[in-house]
C-alpha cells in the first residue's frame, strides 16, 4: 500500500444533447492508507439539468440536487452498503459548466487504477463486478415532475470510467449518458376540456398530469458494463410514465415538456398511450405505430415528438387527479 495522501484533480467533458424530431400519429469509508483525489465535472454541481440549447444541442449543467457515486478499481455497494466507494456531493464552477468533488481511496499496489462514476446516487441499484468486468445497475424513475427546459434531474442517468497505470494526480472523468429523453414539443387536448374559468377562482384549469404508457419498457431497470457501449433494459422493466405538471408547466396545453426513459423504440404493431389529466377530468388517447410512423429513443439524444387533440376521448366520471 501507499501511505502517501495525494491529491488527484478529475475533470469531466460538457455534455450535449443533441435533437432527433419525430411527430405523432454516503457510507463510512474505509480510512487506513488513503490516497485523496480531487474530481472535477462538466455540469452544474451534482446531477444534471439542461441549459441554454445552441445549434441543436442542449448543454448538460449540474446541480446540488443528487450525489455521484464514485468507485475505484473492484469496488462495489449499493446506496445502503459499500467496500471503500465514495458518495459525494460536487462543488460547481460559476455557470456550473464544471464540476468539482473529492474522495478518498486506498491506493492499491497495483499496474491499473480505475475510477468509475455513476449519478444521480438515488437511481444506482449496484456498481459490480461481473466476469471482471465492472457493472453498474440503475433505476429509471417512473415517476418523474420535468421543469421548464428540462427533465427531471433524478432521470438523468451519467456513467464516467478513467483508467491509468499510475495512480493520478488529474483524473479527467468523461461522463456519458445512460438515459434517452424526450421532448413532448406540443400536446394539446380537444376545445371541449376547457369551455370556460374554473368556478373556483383559486383553482386555475389546466393539465397537471401525463401518464405515457407502451407495450414495451420505458422506464425501470438499465444496465451497462463499462467494456461495453450498450446500455441493455431489463425485459420485465416498467411500461409507464408519468409526468407531474402541475408546476410552472401547466397550463391548458403543453409545451416543451422533457423526460427521460429508457433507450428504445417504437415502430409497426407498437402503441403509445397518452391519458391526461386536467384538473377536472381525464382524456386518454392512443397513438398505433407503422412502418412509416415511428418513435425512437437513444441514449443521450433527445427525440421530439408532438400529441395533437385529435382522437382524444374524455373518460366518464373522471376525477381530479391533482
Amino acid at each position: 500500500m501507499n501511505n502517501l495522501m495525494r491529491n488527484i484533480a478529475f475533470a469531466a467533458t460538457a455534455l450535449t444533447l443533441v435533437f432527433s424530431c419525430n411527430e405523432e400519429s454516503m457510507p463510512d469509508v474505509v480510512n487506513r492508507n488513503l490516497a485523496a483525489v480531487d474530481f472535477t465535472a462538466s455540469g452544474h454541481v451534482t446531477k444534471t439539468v439542461f441549459g441554454i440549447p445552441d445549434n441543436g444541442s442542449y448543454p448538460v449543467l449540474w446541480t446540488e440536487n443528487q450525489k455521484v457515486a464514485l468507485f475505484y478499481n473492484s469496488q462495489t455497494g449499493d446506496q445502503g452498503w459499500t467496500d471503500g466507494a465514495q458518495y459525494v456531493t460536487p462543488v460547481p464552477s460559476e455557470g456550473g459548466l464544471t464540476a468539482s468533488f473529492s474522495a478518498s481511496f486506498s491506493n492499491e499496489e497495483s499496474d491499473r487504477h480505475s475510477f468509475f462514476a455513476f449519478s444521480p446516487l438515488g437511481a444506482l441499484k449496484w456498481m459490480g463486478n461481473e466476469d471482471g468486468k465492472k457493472v453498474v445497475y440503475a433505476i429509471l424513475p417512473a415517476d418523474q415532475i420535468p421543469h421548464m427546459g428540462t427533465c427531471d434531474e433524478k432521470g438523468q442517468l451519467l456513467v464516467a470510467r478513467a483508467d491509468f497505470t499510475d495512480y493520478p494526480e488529474n483524473v479527467p472523468l468523461a461522463f456519458t449518458h445512460l438515459s434517452a429523453y424526450g421532448k413532448i414539443a406540443r400536446l394539446e387536448l380537444p376545445e371541449e376540456a376547457f369551455p370556460g374559468e374554473s368556478d373556483d377562482s383559486n383553482i386555475e384549469a389546466g393539465i397537471v398530469g401525463v401518464l405515457l404508457e407502451t407495450n414495451k419498457p420505458i422506464s425501470g431497470e438499465i444496465y451497462r458494463n463499462f467494456d461495453e457501449n450498450t446500455v441493455h433494459v431489463n425485459k420485465d422493466a416498467t411500461k409507464y410514465i408519468y409526468l407531474d405538471v402541475n408546476n410552472e408547466l401547466k397550463g391548458k396545453a403543453l409545451r416543451d415538456v422533457f423526460f427521460a426513459c429508457v433507450p428504445m423504440q417504437l415502430v409497426e404493431g407498437d402503441y403509445l398511450k397518452v391519458t391526461v389529466y386536467t384538473t377536472s377530468d381525464t382524456w386518454v388517447k392512443t397513438i398505433n405505430f407503422s412502418s412509416s410512423h415511428a418513435l425512437s429513443f437513444s441514449s443521450g439524444r433527445i427525440s421530439s415528438f408532438s400529441i395533437s387533440s385529435d382522437g382524444f376521448e374524455k373518460l366518464p366520471d373522471s376525477s381530479n387527479c391533482a
